[in-house]
Order: C-alpha cells, then sequence, then structure tokens
C-alpha cells in the first residue's frame, strides 16, 4: 500500500485549493461501443461503492462547470448518467467528491466517448485511505463488479497516480515540475492524465500497471492465459497473479499491492518490468514515442520522457 508519508508529497495545495491529490488509478480502454448494458457496469459499482461520497458531477459535453449534486436528486442523476453512456454517440459523466472550486477529489469517475472515437474511456480515481483498508483482495472484487461479460473492454491498468484538474491549464503550468521529479523518481506512478492516452491505447498496451488487462483481442493475440501462466508461473517464488476477469479478460497482478519504487536507492517495480518484457508484441512502440506526458517535454528527443514512456518494456534498437 502507499506510505502516508509518501501520500503527503503527492499532495500539493494553492492558496486557496487543493491542487492534486494521490489516489488509486483504474484506467479502462473499450475497443468498440455497442448498445450492450456492460458499458455501464463501471459507473455502477463505482456508484455502488462511492455514491454517497460524491459531491459534484458534470454531465454533458456543454458543460465545463461542475453542479453541485444534491443529495435528494442524486439517484435521478445517476440514472441519467447509465442512460448517457449507453447513447451509440458521443457520451460525457463526471463525479467527484467533496472539494472546493477547481479542485478534482477522489473519489472520482470519469466516462469519455467522443463523437470522433468510437470506443469509451473509462477512468477511476479511488481514496488512497479505500485502498489501505481494503487491500488487493477488496481492489479485485471491485474490479470484478466493474468489468462484466459485456463491457467492450481491450486494455486496461491498475496503479498509483496523482489526481488534479487537467482542465486548467494553470494548474499543469504550476505542477509541471513536480510531476516530472514524481515520475522520474516513483517509475510505479502512472500516467497523470491518462485521457492522453487514448489514441494510443487504439493500438495496443499503452503501460503496464501493478495491474495490467487485457481485453479479448489482446488475450487471443498473447495465446490467451496458458502461456502467460507456464511463464510467470514456472518459479514457485513468483509473485505474478494471472486470473480471469470476465469472458477471455485477463488480469495480471504484479505482486499483492502496488509498488511505487525509487530510483534514488535503486529500487524498479521489477514484477511489472517482467510483465511488460513477455507482453512487449502488444505495444505499438513507435506510435508511443509521441505520447505526451505532463510535465515532459513534447518534443520526440526529450530523452526522460522517452525512457519514462517505455520504463516497464525491452529497449528499443535504434
Amino acid at each position: 500500500m502507499m506510505d502516508p508519508a509518501l501520500s503527503k508529497i503527492f499532495c500539493q495545495s494553492s492558496v486557496d485549493r487543493v491542487l492534486c491529490e494521490p489516489c488509486l488509478r483504474i484506467v479502462l480502454f473499450g475497443s468498440e461501443l455497442t448498445a450492450s448494458p456492460g458499458l455501464a457496469s463501471p459507473l455502477k459499482a463505482f456508484i455502488r461503492h462511492f455514491g454517497g461520497q460524491v459531491a459534484w458531477y458534470i454531465d454533458g459535453f456543454h458543460q465545463s462547470t461542475p453542479k453541485r449534486l444534491i443529495k435528494e436528486k442524486s439517484n435521478e442523476v445517476f440514472e441519467k448518467m447509465q442512460t448517457e453512456i449507453m447513447r451509440p454517440k458521443g457520451a460525457v459523466a463526471t463525479l467527484m467528491g467533496p472539494s472546493k472550486k477547481g479542485e478534482w477529489r477522489t473519489p472520482a469517475f470519469r466516462y469519455w466517448k467522443s463523437g470522433g472515437i468510437s470506443a469509451p474511456f473509462v477512468m477511476m480515481s479511488l481514496p488512497i485511505e479505500w485502498l489501505n483498508d481494503n487491500g488487493g483482495n477488496g481492489v479485485k472484487k471491485f474490479l470484478q463488479e466493474s468489468i462484466s461479460d459485456d463491457f467492450p473492454l481491450f486494455s486496461g491498468y491498475v496503479g498509483l497516480s496523482i489526481l488534479w484538474n487537467d482542465s486548467f491549464l494553470s494548474d499543469e503550468t504550476l505542477l509541471s515540475n513536480s510531476f516530472r521529479k514524481w515520475l522520474v523518481r516513483y517509475p510505479g506512478l502512472m500516467h497523470p492524465t491518462p485521457l492522453a492516452q487514448i489514441d494510443f491505447a487504439r493500438n495496443g498496451l499503452v503501460d503496464i500497471g501493478w495491474i495490467t488487462l487485457l481485453g479479448a483481442a489482446l488475450s487471443t493475440k498473447i495465446g490467451g492465459m496458458e502461456p502467460l501462466i507456464a511463464r510467470f508461473l514456472a518459479d514457485s517464488r513468483s509473485e505474478i497473479e494471472i486470473e480471469k476477469l470476465a469472458d477471455r479478460v485477463l488480469s495480471i497482478h504484479a505482486g499483492p499491492s502496488p509498488v511505487l519504487g525509487d530510483q534514488t536507492v535503486n529500487d524498479f517495480p521489477m514484477l511489472q518490468k517482467e510483465i511488460g518484457v513477455a507482453l512487449a508484441e502488444l505495444r505499438d512502440s513507435r506510435e508511443i514515442t509521441w505520447l505526451s506526458v505532463p510535465g515532459f517535454s513534447k518534443n520526440e528527443v526529450d530523452k526522460e520522457r522517452w525512457e519514462w514512456v517505455n520504463r516497464f518494456f525491452p529497449a528499443q534498437k535504434s
């Protein structure tokens, strides 16, 4: 779990509000948009566990300012969001925990489907306290609730990350140096803005989390569960676990709990590296070079950014 001292490091404030806080991040990249009831399963799971903590919401493309959630009308709002998600065209649904104006606080849920992208995107940012209280087994159960057999998962990951209001350009400027410092030092920290990964996720794996999720297409490409079991579990001491979450959806766990690592003391999440090497063929290593990461230059020759994006994958030959 996350050390309380580290949790404080990843929480920054300005004069009047919290700029960012650490979280357990769950990211799901869909493969296609259908009318399947499974599209709403992540939202339903989030509401069951965290609906009582939601204070703000956004429920449409043309709404940029969050609305305060009135407790007496929360069920009405949640039902409307589930209907919105089932629409064949674009949809947006955002829920946030107690916060001041301009803040994004845990627990938070974000669903995105633009008119130009045919696949759904789900991001859930859960409180570190919830992770510490429920542990790895609690996360497994939550994932099972979130990913039904009908959810069109392509890939996804779970890991420690940072929640911040990425719609505020001024906040990115304020946090830029911190993001770069944290990401370089703590390799287990996941991308602060997963929405930037959407285009790249359509071509393959974008990252390796504490938990890495493979949908039907990717699990079939890798040969299914058996080759991975043979590779990872041949060593009886291996802490890597492989489970079937839903129909042809594989869940690969790099140990019982997330690991941040710390490059200043040569501490690297080696289990995630081992998984990345095994799944390297599922990644488009050329396109991912252009992935933007808060805190790093968007210039292709930014060596630190390139190394961070590929930190869990084999080095590419030049």
